[in-house]
């Protein structure tokens, strides 16, 4: 007869209900308490997210299709797209990123933001903090640190995924306590702590939904112009734009700006538009290259053509054209030209891009 009390090998701990099938575990939560566009991301990982489901144009989830995804990929991180009406305003204080100190400078600005919901994997201030917010406004970034997440840009990683790097589960927190909140506890969108007006009044823009943006009258408009070189205020607005995507700040904000000086200049006559456009999107995809843009710049150009052009662009400015148009890669950065030469950075004053065949500017993959 076996030794029953010989003592066996010790058994690994079984994880928390959930931790294997985050996906499959969750979405049914979420969906029941309002948050119903649960997106499948893969196992253990932040992207990519499913096609067609994230940005202005992105298809609701249904619940039929959240089902599929878990029976497909039950293993699979959950992240959320927020609803409208909800807006995320993710700080990002660990590492080199000072989001936190950021908040605080806003707060002494704005006053303070009341305490709210927030989802995180790691310690307080980092996390997302989540507002209810009028209908059909469009948002810009707070800076250093601090970006926001809306129905029409990003999506949230949410409990129980894990996180590759920090190496730790998310989790729903909420600020005023500290407490973590279970998925079953979790507060409907309504019921999210309101925005201030005057963080609304600072953070607000026009509106960019899918009823003013129009991808296709935008590739019409950008088809109006020619590829020529550049002319000096198009060269300097593009150096000054690449220059801020290094800057530090907020890289979705600095190309939302840059884009739309460059469309306003284009429906002014100034020369060169197209090709700037080009520049400036490879300089923000390699600023962002941590993160999927996710069709970003295109929304973004298509959006500063709806707001800022009031027909075919003005005839030819005569503004001077630069001498010296350089290739790609002899493209200097101002902090450090050897450096800069080496791997094609951005484009200063003076620089015609090589390309001349008239595409899209970027598909949303």
């Amino acid at each position: 007869m076996a030794d029953l009390t010989r003592k066996r090998g010790r058994r690994r701990p079984s994880p928390r209900k959930g931790h294997r099938t985050p996906f499959a575990s969750a979405f049914e939560a979420y969906q029941a308490r309002g948050w119903s566009n649960t997106l499948l991301l893969p196992p253990r990982k932040k992207t990519p997210p499913p096609r067609g489901f994230t940005g202005w144009g992105g298809k609701a989830v249904s619940e039929k299709q959240a089902r599929r995804w878990a029976r497909e990929q039950p293993s699979g991180n959950i992240a959320l797209r927020p609803p409208q009406g909800v807006l995320g305003i993710d700080v990002d204080n660990y590492g080199d990123k000072r989001g936190g100190a950021t908040l605080e400078l806003w707060e002494r600005e704005l006053g303070p933001l009341p305490q709210t919901l927030v989802s995180t994997s790691r310690p307080l201030p980092s996390g997302i903090r989540w507002f209810g917010v009028p209908v059909g406004l469009g948002w810009q970034d707070v800076g250093d640190g601090v970006e926001v997440i809306h129905e029409g840009h990003r999506y949230a990683v949410t409990a129980p995924s894990w996180n590759p790097l920090s190496r730790t589960r998310y989790r729903w927190v909420h600020e005023a306590s500290g407490e973590t909140i279970p998925l079953e506890g979790l507060p409907r969108p309504s019921d999210l702590a309101q925005l201030p007006v005057v963080w609304i009044r600072a953070l607000s823009c026009e509106a960019g939904s899918p009823a003013v943006v129009d991808a296709h009258a935008g590739e019409a408009w950008l088809g109006l112009l020619d590829d020529e070189p550049v002319c000096a205020k198009t060269c300097r607005l593009t150096e000054d734009a690449c220059e801020e995507l290094r800057g530090g700040g907020s890289r979705h904000h600095a190309m939302l700006v840059g884009s739309a000086r460059l469309i306003r200049a284009a429906q002014d006559g100034h020369r060169g538009v197209r090709s700037a456009l080009r520049i400036l999107r490879d300089a923000f995809e390699h600023a962002a290259r941590d993160r999927p843009t996710l069709g970003e710049f295109d929304r973004a150009v298509h959006g500063a053509i709806a707001k800022f052009t009031d027909g075919p662009p003005a005839a030819r400015c005569w503004c001077p054209t630069p001498r010296k148009q350089r290739t790609r890669s002899e493209i200097p950065d101002r902090r450090d030209g050897s450096a800069a030469r080496r791997r094609g950075a951005h484009r200063p004053r003076g620089v015609r891009p090589t390309a001349s065949r008239r595409e899209p500017l970027e598909r949303d993959r």
